[in-house]
């Protein structure tokens, strides 16, 4: 498994950092989502998550409201 680290701008539904760890970075990955926590603190509206994916077009699959616009979420 590969692993993602996302930030989501969840006000302006758009993905902000999109950063891929090989299946070995799982600590990597976790650390730099640390990192980008105390970046982002000050923003309520921004998540940061790490994700777990055989590739990213399976991460697009089950985790596909980080990959759209709002336009296309508001559309359903």
């Amino acid at each position: 498994m590969r692993h993602f680290v996302l930030v989501y701008d969840r006000a302006k539904g758009v993905l902000v950092v999109q950063q891929e760890f090989p299946e070995d970075g799982r600590r990597r990955a976790l650390e730099r989502r640390f990192e980008l926590e105390a970046l982002y603190q000050a923003e309520h509206d921004f998540e940061v998550v790490v994700l777990s994916a055989s590739s990213l077009a399976g991460l697009q699959r089950t985790h596909g409201r980080y990959f759209r616009n709002i336009h296309d979420l508001i559309a359903g």
